[in-house]
């Protein structure tokens, strides 16, 4: 995943956690907080602490992106950031065939 297409999920991600538009502006019309830390952070640690993803796997390394009921999963590859999976989440725990779906992408990107 180019640097540019995690930037825009985060983008969503903290204006829907706000309650703002997905330009990410708050109603006087400046960038919050949040949203600026979350431009700034650099790796997913960073991230996690701001509330916005989490680690879905720990034995593959595998992060979760949340925006609203979507979410991303990725991984962190030589400090690249790996798109493997998205979909739309509809309960409340991990859907068992989207971690696997990650899992495979990964595994066949770290093949190539």
């Amino acid at each position: 995943m180019r640097g540019s297409n995690v930037r825009r999920v985060i983008r969503r991600c903290c204006a829907s956690r706000r309650g703002t538009s997905t330009l990410g502006r708050g109603p006087d019309g400046t960038r919050g907080r949040r949203r600026q830390r979350a431009l700034e952070a650099t790796d997913a640690a960073h991230l996690e602490a701001l509330g916005i993803t989490r680690r879905i796997d720990k034995r593959d390394d595998i992060w979760e992106v949340k925006a609203g009921s979507h979410r991303v999963a990725y991984a962190v590859v030589d400090n690249v950031w790996v798109m493997l999976h998205a979909w739309r989440k509809k309960g409340q725990q991990l859907d068992p065939r989207a971690l696997n779906a990650a899992r495979k992408n990964l595994r066949r990107y770290l093949a190539d």
